[in-house]
């Protein structure tokens, strides 16, 4: 619907808050006559786009090679420095062991936000309403070069711990940046062939990204690898309409009590947009009307919160403290709940 390409693009904005204006070429397009099901297709429904299975993934392929050269010459010089960086009289076992236990000590995965991250209309439908009532505005996506140091999650507590899944994938791919030529190494990490998928999460300076279909291992490989650049398809939902307590993993109305005081005060700093229906007896199905955050991981629990905030610091030095958000107030979540409470 046109009304909804404004909350689409403004995810991608730098700083992630900063409006858009859309300039339609064409005209403003008018009020679709038919709406087309959440994600072009539902079975029977007379809306259905017969393409809607084509999209950013189909493309991936071809824009990777409309640049091949580019793109190749890039990643041998990712390579390079890899290479020049590696310690002497090191093998990639010891490098691996000492390496991950460094990252998870010092840069520990964020906190799993999936649910909360999940499309408003999912939420919707769970709870009872038909197909009729599906409700989100859905995502863009694009593909490109992002930075492995803000990958604050690829679907596991710890980096490098894939138990029996394919456990000596990242050796390998280690191995390929270190061993073969250019050419092989792009084989072993198939970027095009098979390209990484990552969502991206918008703050206030830049994005951070989580896992998203696929490519937990490249991802791993390359933080442990410090590799200055990563080729992915970057998905980017818009913000949920609704965001329910139980979305942050929580259970129980004394939890949701605390939570709602959170977003409350969140609301009452300005780094949140919108207005909260709270069902008092049943603190838990209270719903926040979102209209915009300066993060989404500004509404999880405060073990989430202070985790993600701490990571954010770590990418974008600084740029919290531009919202009045200091190193103490994500100490730990006692400090986070007083920081809140304070809020003007």
């Amino acid at each position: 619907m046109p009304d909804a390409v404004a909350g689409l693009l403004r995810a991608w904005s730098v700083p992630a808050r900063r409006p858009v204006d859309i300039i339609w070429e064409c005209g403003t397009p008018p009020f679709p006559v038919e709406v087309l099901p959440y994600g072009g297709w539902l079975p029977e429904h007379r809306g259905n786009d017969p393409d809607h299975h084509r999209g950013i993934h189909h493309e991936t392929h071809k824009l990777w090679h409309d640049h091949l050269d580019e793109h190749r010459a890039r990643f041998a010089s990712y390579m390079r420095q890899v290479q020049r960086g590696w310690p002497d009289r090191t093998t990639v076992a010891d490098f691996l062991e000492r390496r991950t236990a460094e990252l998870n000590a010092s840069e520990p995965p964020a906190p799993d936000l999936d649910q909360l991250l999940e499309p408003t209309y999912r939420h919707h439908h769970e709870i009872g309403p038909n197909s009729s009532e599906l409700i989100g505005l859905g995502a863009t996506a694009t593909c490109g070069w992002i930075d492995p140091a803000a990958v604050a999650n690829v679907g596991y507590r710890r980096w490098n711990n894939f138990g029996g899944h394919r456990p000596d994938a990242v050796s390998a791919l280690l191995t390929a940046l270190l061993d073969i030529s250019v050419e092989e190494a792009l084989g072993v990490w198939s970027l095009a062939e098979e390209p990484i998928c990552v969502q991206r999460i918008p703050g206030p300076t830049g994005p951070l990204y989580t896992l998203g279909e696929n490519g937990a291992h490249r991802l791993t490989t390359a933080r442990l690898a410090s590799l200055p650049g990563i080729w992915a398809t970057v998905d980017q939902p818009a913000l949920p309409l609704q965001v329910h307590p139980h979305q942050t993993g929580i259970h129980g109305d004394d939890a949701a009590r605390q939570l709602l005081t959170c977003w409350r005060c969140l609301l009452a700093r300005d780094l949140v947009a919108g207005h909260i229906d709270e069902d008092s007896r049943w603190p838990s199905l209270s719903t926040l009307h979102l209209d915009d955050a300066a993060a989404i991981w500004l509404l999880a629990t405060p073990k989430q919160a202070i985790a993600w905030a701490a990571t954010y610091n770590r990418v974008y030095p600084g740029a919290l403290e531009a919202l009045d958000i200091t190193p103490e107030a994500y100490a730990d979540e006692r400090a986070w709940a007083t920081w809140l409470a304070a809020a003007p």
